[in-house]
């Protein structure tokens, strides 16, 4: 498929719930994917820096703020070395990184926060201790 199309046909955002959380990707102005996912306030990473997270995915976090619904947003692009950004150098040899792509490392991202919250707020707490 010509990746021109392909682009057009995935649109520009798509937003689900993956095992309770909210998850959006929306293109930046470059035109690759941002994937994010979104924190209510009773959750272990609310409000915690994205430097401060440790989650695997692609290019690392990149991102963390709050919303205007006072939720906290965590996410990652797709603009890194050896990545094709369509806006910037459409025609390069980097790689696209698809719509299915972005989606499939947002419901990594929550299934890394699912099963970690709990033991990263002791590494927290200990660490305030120790300090």
């Amino acid at each position: 498929m010509n990746l021109q199309k392909l682009i057009r046909e995935e649109g520009d955002e798509f937003r689900w719930n993956f095992k309770g959380f909210d998850c959006l990707i929306k293109r930046n102005n470059s035109g690759a994917w941002c994937g994010y996912v979104i924190l209510d306030k009773d959750h272990d990473y609310y409000g915690i820096n994205y430097d401060d997270l440790v989650i695997d995915c692609h290019g690392g976090l990149t991102y963390s703020d709050m919303n205007d619904d006072d939720k906290w947003i965590i996410g990652f692009d797709c603009s890194h070395y050896m990545d094709l950004v369509p806006n910037i150098h459409f025609t390069s040899s980097g790689i696209y990184r698809t719509k299915q792509f972005v989606i499939d490392e947002c419901e990594k991202i929550v299934d890394q926060i699912f099963d970690k919250s709990k033991s990263y707020r002791l590494d927290i707490k200990l660490k305030n201790i120790l300090d």
